[in-house]
């Protein structure tokens, strides 16, 4: 069986997107990162990592997760770590839900991620925009 690994590394690119259909109802954001000198690409939505919805490129984060030389993409699902290092202060919401137990999503947690996955979106999107406006 093989290890989880750990790696602390900063983020050298970030980007969201929102999945789902409006009509369903189901809808959610899905970040993708990529990490200096780690060849994977990874999956990560707010509703287990919040704070991944303040990440930006250049913050140092840790992850632990299963290595799998036959995938080039991994999601950092409950049972795997997601923290940025970056960020000054963690509330209990930014920690492994492994090392907490189950985090009951309330109306105020889900109100929050909400509102920083709007923002971390709005950020991304400027950036965005400023890329073509300076090509």
């Amino acid at each position: 069986m093989t290890d989880k690994v750990k790696k602390t590394k900063k983020v050298q690119r970030i980007s969201s997107f929102v999945e789902g259909s409006r009509q369903s109802g189901n809808i959610w954001t899905e970040y993708w990162f990529k990490l200096e000198g780690i060849t994977e690409l990874f999956r990560v939505q707010p509703n287990i990592h919040p704070s991944i919805a303040l990440t930006k490129e250049g913050d140092t984060v840790t992850v632990q997760y299963l290595p799998d030389n036959n995938r080039s993409t991994v999601f950092l699902h409950e049972h795997y770590m997601f923290k940025n290092d970056s960020l000054a202060t963690l509330d209990q919401t930014d920690r492994n839900i492994e090392d907490l137990g189950e985090i009951e999503l309330t109306p105020e947690l889900d109100e929050k991620i909400n509102r920083m996955t709007a923002q971390a979106d709005a950020e991304i999107d400027a950036q965005e925009a400023q890329r073509k406006q300076n090509k």
